[in-house]
């Protein structure tokens, strides 16, 4: 930024001597045209007073140059936090180290608001969560996961609720059924204060009955099970005492109060542990920051959680848990914390363990032994002209079947990720793909953890053909084998990597198609891949939905289209796969919900516009010529009913329940047609 101020400053001085001549010039023009008697011509005058003008203008950019150049240079440099490098059981951390003391963390934080430049302060009066101290598990190492003792050894029904990333960790959802299918549990967006639990019978579908908890003052936002155990994951409103108008009220926390007096409030975050034979809670734990994710593998939850700095009247940091808490040497650091807790759902004492690290995570991986974190900042190029590109600080950790959890090691790559799915762990390596590098670069890194130092070596990198100029990635899915990557400007690349040598990946394949893929998964084999996505014209414009079969370059992909000027829809799933992605693998189906608008005609010739939800419901068979089925019958028959708010699907047995606030409608898979729903009345217990 300084260089840019020179500059300025530099051609507003040339120009300003430059003029300062012609005035110079037109002053003694003027003085010779009075001794000659000469009259002076009214474009001179004009030109005179011009430059006069124009040299104003230009000493104020002067003036306004040097004052910004000045407090470009008086500003301080951030400066990288540097500490010496510890050995500790055979590994030396040189990237990061846990704080041993509070004096040191303190300190450490003066640092890095000192280079964040942030007023930020966070003296509210939450409860702070303070689980038991964990056991030093620093060399703690990933071990395969064993089968629950516990789990019922009859054949387990065929359940499809939540769109779950690694098989055997569990995501939330705002619906889930039970393991052996006893019953469901469904918490409605339109209410975010209740569950209605909904016992089911052999082929899936409801009795007739259900229950309903209320969760006073909860706003719900999902919930886990663990066999008869629900966790729901939540916030509660909590009012200030007083007018509200003192310095403990976070002004990103307070209700706006443009007319009329509101009492302000903040929200804390929580989980509640439920037992779900009577509805009865078992515990409620609340948090200091807000919920980011929370995984469940193995009967142990994972909460990953980014926490507030809390300070008191006078800006001083509170004394705060520093244990297992972790800083980086450089200037990854801010004034965030994302900790994870551990909550041992097999013990009745709901056994806490933490871990936690200085920076606010973005994206989140867990399977295989290894949970992945991510963060990202910018970076600046360029002097006079900034280019802005992303980096990214990858972090594992390891985790074993107690909930014993262990940093490994991190490492910054080029670009950022969009989701989750960006993410993998094989064989102990990570898989990261990127986007939005330097010079709008894509990147695909493999790394590996170096096991006696914290550094995630990177054995594998490629980006030569990972996408034309100009383009980002949209999605990505992984195999053992390979890396399927979709890139977008204003046609759709689906880019096949073979990384079965991690330290040389190949794009072995290419499929070229307009539009492009926004969630993408694979069937039953490697080399079939569903893509959900968006149809575009050859500019690149949008122009419909689509979804799509893809074996390889060799064959056209199946595609299914639902232009806009027709179809007029949008789903949920683009953006959401996992609450939104309905996949029945035992019946070769998947599906998801849409937004759907369109014209009716009514019985006096009469059109008008109408809203409503539909289902899109596929059968897959890559054997076959038409590798995907659309289920018309089911698509005709919801087009046509009245608007009905429908908002998560969940297969269990040969029953599809489409579920809202208002209902359960259920569908026979079996006979293609719908059962008698069940109504959700006021039936609460408190």
């Amino acid at each position: 930024m300084l260089a840019f101020y020179i500059t300025v400053g530099v051609l507003a001085a040339l120009l300003f001597v430059f003029l300062l001549v012609r005035v110079i010039w037109n002053i003694r023009l003027n003085n010779y045209q009075k001794k000659s008697g000469i009259e002076r011509s009214r474009v001179n005058r004009y030109q005179f007073r011009a430059n006069v003008v124009s040299m104003t203008l230009l000493l104020l950019v002067g003036v306004l140059s040097v004052v910004g150049g000045a407090s470009t240079f008086n500003k301080t440099r951030p400066v990288a936090l540097k500490f010496t490098a510890i050995t500790q059981d055979g590994v030396t951390y040189e990237n990061a180290r846990s704080f041993s003391s509070q004096e040191e963390l303190e300190k450490i934080f003066a640092q890095i608001q000192n280079n964040n430049k942030t007023d930020y302060r966070n003296n509210l009066d939450e409860i702070m969560f303070s689980p038991d101290a964990p056991k030093d598990s620093h060399n703690a190492a990933p071990e395969a996961g064993e089968p629950d003792s516990t789990s019922s050894t009859q054949d387990k029904p065929n359940i499809a609720d939540t769109y779950n990333q690694v098989d055997g960790v569990s995501e939330s959802d705002i619906a889930k059924v039970h393991e052996i299918g006893k019953y469901l549990l469904y918490a409605p967006m339109d209410f975010r204060d209740r569950i209605f639990k909904v016992p089911l019978n052999e082929m899936g579908n409801h009795i007739g009955e259900f229950e309903a908890l209320i969760l006073e003052n909860t706003s719900i936002h999902n919930m886990i099970l663990y066999k008869d155990r629900l966790i729901v994951f939540g916030y509660e409103r909590v009012y200030y005492e007083g007018s509200g108008q003192g310095t403990d009220a976070s002004a990103d926390m307070v209700e706006p109060m443009p007319y009329i007096y509101r009492r302000p409030y903040r929200y804390e975050a929580k989980y509640i542990i439920i037992d779900t034979n009577n509805l009865q809670i078992l515990k409620t734990e609340k948090l200091n920051g807000y919920i980011r994710d929370v995984r469940l593998t193995e009967g142990v939850l994972y909460l990953f959680v980014n926490e507030y700095l809390r300070f008191d009247e006078n800006g001083k940091l509170l004394p705060m848990d520093f244990e297992s808490l972790y800083y980086f040497k450089g200037e990854n650091n801010s004034t965030s914390i994302a900790r994870i807790y551990s909550v041992d759902l097999k013990d009745n004492n709901f056994t806490t363990k933490k871990i936690g690290f200085i920076g606010e995570n973005q994206t989140i991986y867990m399977g295989n032994g290894m949970i992945v974190l991510t963060n990202y900042k910018w970076k600046q190029t360029g002097q006079m002209w900034f280019e802005f590109y992303n980096t990214t600080q990858v972090i594992a950790v390891s985790y074993d079947k107690d909930g014993n959890m262990a940093y490994i090691g991190s490492q910054e790559v080029e670009g950022y990720l969009r989701d989750q799915y960006f993410l993998d762990v094989y064989e102990g390596m990570i898989r990261v793909v990127t986007t939005f590098g330097k010079n709008r670069t894509n990147h695909l890194y493999i790394l590996k953890p170096m096991g006696n130092v914290d550094t995630l070596k990177i054995i594998g990198h490629l980006t030569e053909g990972l996408g034309k100029p100009g383009e980002d990635v949209k999605s990505v899915t992984f195999t053992p084998e390979y890396a399927k990557v979709v890139t977008f400007l204003q046609t759709d690349p689906l880019y096949t990597i073979d990384i079965t040598d991690p330290a040389n990946p190949i794009i072995v394949d290419a499929i070229e198609e307009p539009g492009f893929s926004q969630v993408l998964f694979t069937w039953d084999d490697p080399k079939h891949t569903i893509g959900i996505g968006f149809m575009a014209d050859l500019d690149g414009r949008v122009i419909g939905i689509k979804v799509s079969a893809y074996t390889d370059s060799s064959q056209k992909p199946y595609t299914i289209e639902f232009l806009y000027d027709e179809w007029s829809m949008h789903s949920d799933v683009m953006y959401n796969p996992r609450e939104n992605l309905l996949i029945d693998r035992a019946n070769g189906t998947f599906g998801f919900i849409v937004h759907h608008s369109f014209m009716k005609q009514d019985q006096d010739g009469v059109y008008s516009y109408h809203y409503a939800k539909n289902i899109l419901m596929f059968k897959v068979d890559f054997n076959s010529q038409d590798k995907l089925v659309l289920n018309i019958e089911m698509l005709e028959i919801f087009k046509n009913m009245q608007a009905f708010d429908f908002e998560k699907l969940v297969i269990v047995n040969g029953t599809m329940h489409i579920l809202s606030a208002k209902k359960d409608l259920t569908w026979d898979l079996v006979n293609n047609r719908l059962n008698e729903p069940l109504n959700f009345y006021r039936n609460e217990i408190q």
